[in-house]
């Protein structure tokens, strides 16, 4: 009997939860929450843009077609396009409907040596609120270098800096940079010295940088109570997104 008894009640807890379990005869049971939106193809148009107009800006304005399957009611698609190197949102687009096609147009304008590769991800969210997949797509913008970097002046401040007894007293090191396919072309300053890399500095607003993307580059360093007193003397190179190197230039600075 009690085998009996101990049978039932596992076919009662089977017939009351059969997600939890299930015998082989019981057929499945449909998922009561649905299936989460799903994107099953992504295509973008273009996807390499190569722009010879030579103006100070390009507009971009990639096209992206996908199918989605699944979700619950209307589905909202989004796309997002960062900057170069992960940067910044720069443009988004969204449009809502049943499952199926979908083509969105997250136009922008850059400058015309802002060259380089544009991430756009792509997201789905179901009218319950429901998120499904996302997917990603690369739109490679491309222009003809006018010419490399130039290195037109450094400077250093405080100067001379003041050994500090204890503690630290910073220097800031400055590089304005100038290039024909703008400052938006210039991809990174290094200090150098002996043609090894020792810093890079900094034209978005941190580290010494005064004014964001003005093509004046800045490097904060310490001095502390150790540091030998006399002349430092390093190179500093601009490389652009051509990968053309300037000529190095000198920044010095002294400590007494």
């Amino acid at each position: 009997m009690s085998r009996v008894l101990r049978f039932s009640a596992a076919c009662a807890l089977v017939a009351l939860a059969p997600l939890l379990a299930g015998c082989d005869e019981t057929p499945g049971v449909p998922d009561p929450f649905g299936t989460p939106p799903a994107i099953s193809g992504i295509d973008l148009t273009p996807a390499e843009v190569d722009d010879t107009s030579g103006n100070a800006t390009v507009a971009l304005a990639p096209v992206l077609t996908l199918d989605v399957t699944g979700g619950d009611g209307d589905i909202t698609v989004r796309a997002f396009v960062r900057g170069l190197d992960g940067g910044a949102l720069v443009a988004e687009a969204e449009q809502t409907g049943g499952a199926g096609g979908f083509e969105l147009r997250p136009s922008f304008e850059v400058p015309r040596g802002a060259i380089g590769r544009y991430e756009i991800t792509v997201t789905t969210e179901d009218a319950s609120g429901r998120v499904g997949d996302r997917a990603s797509a690369v739109l490679v913008f491309t222009s003809p270098s006018l010419g490399g970097p130039t290195i037109t002046s450094t400077s250093a401040s405080p100067s001379p800096v003041p050994r500090p007894a204890s503690g630290s007293q910073t220097v800031t090191l400055s590089a304005d940079v100038d290039d024909p396919d703008g400052p938006a072309n210039v991809a990174y300053v290094e200090l150098r010295q002996g043609g090894e890399t020792l810093f890079r500095f900094r034209d978005d607003g941190t580290g010494g940088d005064g004014t964001p993307g003005d093509g004046r580059f800045a490097l904060s360093l310490a001095i502390g109570s150790t540091t030998p007193t006399g002349t430092f003397v390093f190179d500093a190179v601009a490389v652009d997104r051509h990968g053309i190197s300037s000529v190095p230039v000198e920044v010095t600075f002294t400590v007494q």
